[in-house]
């Protein structure tokens, strides 16, 4: 029987499961709120087609976004999923001859620390200043940031 929260975790891997959309969201973790149009120009796509890969990562809760006249600026809503695509880069980067003890985040406060992949040998391969996210959307009970015309 599937979960809510499996729905949820489901949703947000295949937001992720695009070349493209991983880079928006790099883009708006390392740089901060972008226009949809500077997104455009970074990627070299059609307006159309940042577009329906905002909508997918806005619809998974990963990006928010708030309007400005007809500009769309986007900010990067769930700071985990970039701390998860860097520890997993950190994997990658470990080689094959170095075993992974396991990648464990870390809580502070409310917030989470970020991915704290330790190697065997001890040392810490965390560089990571995640500030953590507010899950929100209709399944989170807090406040709905996607497209205002999509929930009806």
């Amino acid at each position: 029987m599937r979960t809510r929260k499996t729905r949820r975790r489901t949703t947000v891997f295949k937001a992720l499961a695009n070349e493209s959309r991983c880079k928006i969201v790099e883009i708006l973790a390392e740089e901060g709120e972008k226009c949809v149009c500077e997104l455009v120009d970074r990627l070299g796509l059609d307006q159309s087609t940042v577009s329906k890969h905002l909508g997918v990562l806005r619809n998974a809760d990963i990006v928010s976004f708030r309007k400005e006249g007809l500009n769309v600026w986007y900010s990067l809503h769930a700071t985990c999923t970039y701390q998860f695509m860097k520890c997993i880069d950190r994997m990658c980067e470990s080689g094959t001859g170095v075993e992974l003890a396991g990648c464990q985040g870390q809580q502070e406060g409310h917030s989470d620390a970020g991915c704290q992949m330790e190697l065997a040998s001890g040392s810490n391969a965390s560089g990571s200043n995640a500030s953590g996210h507010n899950a929100s959307g209709p399944d989170a009970g807090g406040t709905d940031r996607r497209d205002p015309e999509r929930r009806a």
